[in-house]
């Protein structure tokens, strides 16, 4: 049990290192934008593939948090804005 509480708090780490980072965050808020758009389909195989696009983005949101980072924050809620720069 203790050697998977490891291996999450290093995967974690490694997440944050990655997305909070200038560049990271520019590809966090295009996953955002490419795995959370749903587009309305009566097709149920299309919804279920968005459905897991939606989740593989909540996980990486989810792992790249760092604390109250607002900036990151934004982008897991959809409410970031589109600029290309941060600052």
């Amino acid at each position: 049990m203790q050697r998977t509480a490891e291996r999450l708090w290093r995967l974690r780490r490694d997440y944050r290192a990655v997305f909070t980072t200038p560049e990271g965050r520019r590809v966090l808020r295009d996953l955002n934008r490419f795995c959370m758009y749903v587009a309305p389909t009566a097709d149920a195989n299309e919804a279920v593939f968005a459905m897991g696009m939606q989740r593989v983005f909540r996980r990486i949101a989810s792992l790249a948090r760092a604390g109250d980072d607002p900036m990151l924050n934004e982008i897991q809620s959809g409410q970031e804005n589109d600029d290309d720069h941060d600052g």
